[in-house]
């Protein structure tokens, strides 16, 4: 008899466990903001669509776009230029691919360019 009360109480405490941990479960779930995954999907390949470097860069698509047509066209009319002076991306197939890091690169030499970023110290323009 006291085998079947303590088995019957684990049982109990058992499913009162589960049950408490599927609803804290749930409640994380629904809690979660789809961008916020998004954005850790975006921070963490290795290379970014046009459309995600401009949300990277905090950028519309439209002015992403024209700053990168702006840059290409400036560029075509150079025989050399340096690493940095446009936004770094490669293209396959037609489509623009960027990197982050690469992206972050572009930002600092920009902001070093217009005097903001001195010593090597991490503050964008």
């Amino acid at each position: 008899m006291k085998e079947n009360k303590f088995l019957i109480i684990s049982v109990l405490i058992l499913s009162i466990s589960i049950f408490v941990g599927s609803v804290l479960i749930a409640n994380s779930i629904r809690d979660t903001n789809p961008s916020d995954f998004e954005q850790s999907v975006i921070t963490n390949k290795g290379l970014i669509t046009e459309a995600e470097a401009a949300e990277y860069l905090n950028l519309t698509h439209d002015d992403f776009k024209d700053l990168i047509s702006t840059l290409e066209s400036q560029r075509e009319k150079l025989d050399s230029y340096e690493t940095y002076r446009f936004i770094p991306f490669i293209q396959i197939d037609g489509i623009k691919y960027f990197n982050k890091e690469q992206l972050n690169k572009w930002i600092v030499v920009l902001c070093q360019e217009k005097g903001q970023i001195k010593h090597n110290k991490s503050i964008f323009c």
